[in-house]
């Protein structure tokens, strides 16, 4: 069944902004993105209306309007010299430079790719992320840990695009490397949140008592990727907004 897509715009300031909206079966709330080609799209769940996604981007129009800006900027292609790669609470920017010999090296703001191949530029990128991540969750998982006086086992960098973390029976913890393109608050919510599981293995009052301890204003992130994890999902062919 393919997916029914409704132009519609709506009056931001002084700036009329087109958009499209479309109901998915998957989607389990409203979401905000920045597509190539096709500009703002909003994702709705069913049940929701235009109505609603009117409101979606009339509540998110700082956003929107700067999300706009930077994917008309970079063209919203993640992998093209100049781009800004998001990290964390950083925006660095993409050198591309010719080589026979794959590599990633990063000098202060500036990362570079050094291949003549586009796809070997995109699987060096993503296993770039994937090390930092592998870094920054743990250390993050094991200060978290030290607190709530659990122990992790074993923390796994994986390419999830919804579930950006979980927690098993065996104390093993698993996060998607694409927490490294989100704000560090928004990352660090997600690192608490698991190892509060750690503690309780469900959603109930204790297990967010001990998220809160952890991460105070975890509603603000738990919002943040409700608005925008569509934008982490479809990167670097979307913009990510910044907190």
């Amino acid at each position: 069944m393919i997916a029914r897509v409704i132009p519609a715009e709506v009056r931001l300031g002084a700036r009329t902004v087109s958009y499209t909206v479309r109901h998915s079966e998957r989607a389990r709330r409203m979401s905000l993105r920045v597509l190539p080609g096709r500009g703002l799209e909003v994702v709705l769940p069913r049940g929701s209306s235009l109505r609603d996604a009117e409101g979606l981007v009339r509540r998110e129009q700082d956003w929107v309007l700067r999300a706009l800006e930077r994917f008309s900027g970079d063209g919203g292609d993640g992998l093209r010299g100049g781009a800004s790669l998001p990290w964390l609470d950083e925006r660095l920017t993409l050198s591309l430079e010719p080589g026979e010999r794959v590599s990633v090296t990063r000098a202060g703001d500036i990362v570079t790719i050094t291949t003549t191949d586009s796809q070997l530029a995109a699987l060096a990128l993503e296993a770039w992320y994937r090390a930092q991540a592998r870094v920054v969750l743990r250390e993050r998982a094991l200060r978290h840990a030290s607190t709530l006086r659990v122990e992790v086992r074993r923390v796994t960098i994986k390419d999830t695009r919804s579930r950006w973390g979980s927690c098993s029976e065996r104390g093993n913890l698993n996060f998607s490397w694409r927490l490294m393109l989100a704000p560090r608050a928004v990352m660090d919510y997600v690192v608490a949140h698991e190892v509060a599981h750690l503690r309780e293995l469900n959603h109930s009052p204790r297990f967010w008592a001990h998220v809160a301890a952890l991460c105070p204003d975890y509603r603000a992130q738990r919002r943040w990727l409700r608005l925008h994890g569509a934008a982490l999902a479809g990167w670097p062919a979307t913009v990510i907004p910044d907190a």
